[in-house]
Order: structure tokens, then C-alpha cells, then sequence
């Protein structure tokens, strides 16, 4: 071989894969939008570069070398694989069996989740999903591209980097047990702080206890007896005890008839949690991907609405 690979033109292939196959000149031209001169000079330099002559003249016609029909196989799978490279991947999820991950504290994953799991299943019979709990700051290390995609409020500690798609929000309720001695009354911000709460510490954020600052700026500090990172335990206990709960209001509604409780507004302004769907960009052009992001983009949308 007179020359290295860096001086390869990959136009020769495409002409030897048509020289190879049509064993005649003029007609790997036509192929190629070529003529025969151009095509004769391709040939030419396809001989040097192979050191082999490639077509010799027959009894009727031209036929190939022992070389040349050596050739015909690989060079069919290297210009498949190149084609390969240079296509965009077709993804139908009815045929695929690739399997999802996505994250998100146990609220999101019981507030949000489960609107987009049927419509998953029905347009993807053949895939799988793990749903992973989601720790604050986590998505920050060096195996934050494991994970297809995020949902959760802000202060999460979602790096700068990825992409992101704001879905909705969700806006702060007070919660209390039907028992409660607040049940009956309107919330004021004296009663609020009058009675001990409980803290759900969802992810592990040092940013659950937020209200701290805002009650502070007010003049006020609430009494926190119990803190704990499970939702519907904490619901529960809050049904069957003294203790106020304040958090997103979007699950609430579910556990309100089975836990005995009651859900009252914030007796003080305070801002409503923005949640984002974020990926990692090595993912951003997949099609299942792209595929996944919309599909559950659309269906928690459905749920949390303008929040």
C-alpha cells in the first residue's frame, strides 16, 4: 500500500464498493454521478493504492482479481459502519427494551411519578425504569450522567451544566390534624408559631428548613419537634397529633381523607417551589431520551399544572 490512511479518501471506497459490484467501468460512473474519465482516474489510483489491478479484461467483458473479490465482504462492512456513524439512531419505543433511570426525592416520585408511568408502559411495552431517590448536592458527582433525568424543586444542587425544562410549581400549605385545636380557625401567623411542627427532610437538603429565615425577617421562629425524611409517615403522624406540617401541596390532597387531616394556607407570604426536569448534556440529542423527557414533561404537567 503506497499510502497511509490519514491520505485515504473515503470517495474511493464508495468508488471501489461500485467498481467491486458492477465489474465495469461506465456503470460504476452512471452509479455515482461520474464520467467514465473520472470514474478511469479513480481506478487508477484504487490500483496504486491497493496494489492490484482490481478489473482485468475477460472473455466477455471485465471480471474481478482474487483481490478484489477478497475485498467486496469487509468493504461492504466498512462503509455499513460508516453509514452507521453518520446516521441519526431511530428509536421507536413500541420495539425497544432499554432500560430508563430516573431521580427524584420520594415527594416528586409520589406526587409525579405515577402520572406518567401508564402512558410509559403503553407506548413502551418492552422497556424497563428504575426510579432512584434523589440527596441533595448528588448530582454533582462524577456519575451524574448514570441518571437519564431529574425532577425536583430548585436548591437541589443540580449542577449549572445541565439542561433544564421548567414543568410547573408547586405552592406551600400548612397541614394539621382535624383534631387539631387550628382545625376550625383561620391560621394566623401568631397561631402558626404558637404550636410545635414537624420537618419532612426530603433529599437530605439542608434547604427543607427555608421557612427559618422568612419567619425570622418577621420577627417570629417556629418550634420544630420532629423532624424526619418520610412523607406519608410523617402525614400520618401529623393526622394523629398536635403537630403542624408545612410542605408542597400537590400530595396532600391524596392523604387528606385517610390520615384525618386538614390543609390550611400559609398565614404569610412565602414563594412557590419551581420544579425542573434536568439532564445531563451527553444525553440532550438521544432520542429515547428525547423521547422519555417528553413523554414525562407532559404527563407531570398534567398534575401540577401552573401549580
Amino acid at each position: 500500500m503506497h499510502e497511509n490512511l490519514r491520505s485515504i479518501d473515503l470517495n474511493l471506497l464508495t468508488a471501489l464498493e461500485a467498481l467491486l459490484e458492477e465489474a465495469h467501468v461506465s456503470r460504476a460512473a452512471e452509479r455515482l454521478n461520474l464520467s467514465q474519465s473520472a470514474m478511469s482516474r479513480t481506478l487508477a489510483r484504487l490500483r496504486d493504492l491497493l496494489d492490484d489491478p482490481l478489473l482485468i479484461r475477460g472473455p466477455k467483458g471485465m471480471i474481478l482479481t482474487a483481490r478484489a473479490q477478497q475485498l467486496h465482504v469487509p468493504l461492504k462492512q466498512v462503509l455499513g459502519g460508516v453509514k452507521g456513524l453518520l446516521q441519526r439512531e431511530v428509536f421507536d419505543p413500541l420495539t425497544t427494551d432499554r432500560h430508563f433511570h430516573i431521580k427524584g426525592t420520594s415527594y416528586v416520585a409520589q406526587a409525579y411519578f405515577p402520572a406518567a408511568l401508564q402512558r410509559f408502559y403503553q407506548e413502551a411495552p418492552g422497556a424497563s425504569l428504575s426510579i432512584h431517590n434523589l440527596t441533595f448536592n448528588e448530582m454533582a458527582g462524577d456519575e451524574a450522567a448514570s441518571s437519564d433525568l431529574v425532577l425536583c424543586g430548585g436548591g437541589m444542587g443540580i449542577p449549572d451544566s445541565f439542561k433544564q425544562r421548567q414543568v410547573g410549581h408547586d405552592r406551600m400549605v400548612v397541614v394539621m390534624s382535624a383534631d387539631h385545636p387550628l382545625a376550625g380557625v383561620d391560621l394566623t401567623l401568631d397561631s402558626y408559631v404558637a404550636y410545635p411542627h414537624s420537618l419532612i427532610t426530603v433529599g437530605g437538603s439542608p434547604h427543607s428548613g427555608t421557612m427559618e429565615p422568612v419567619l425570622e425577617r418577621l420577627g417570629h421562629r417556629r418550634d420544630i419537634q420532629l423532624r424526619l425524611p418520610h412523607i406519608v409517615a410523617g402525614l400520618e403522624m401529623v393526622g394523629q397529633s398536635h403537630l403542624l406540617l408545612t410542605m408542597a401541596s400537590n400530595l396532600v390532597e391524596k392523604f387528606k381523607t385517610p390520615f384525618n387531616l386538614v390543609i390550611k394556607p400559609l398565614p404569610f407570604d412565602y414563594p412557590p417551589i419551581d420544579y425542573y426536569f434536568s439532564w445531563h448534556p451527553v444525553h440532550h440529542q438521544d432520542p429515547g431520551h428525547i423521547w422519555l423527557r417528553n413523554l414525562f414533561y407532559e404527563e407531570v404537567r398534567k398534575v401540577i399544572g401552573g401549580g
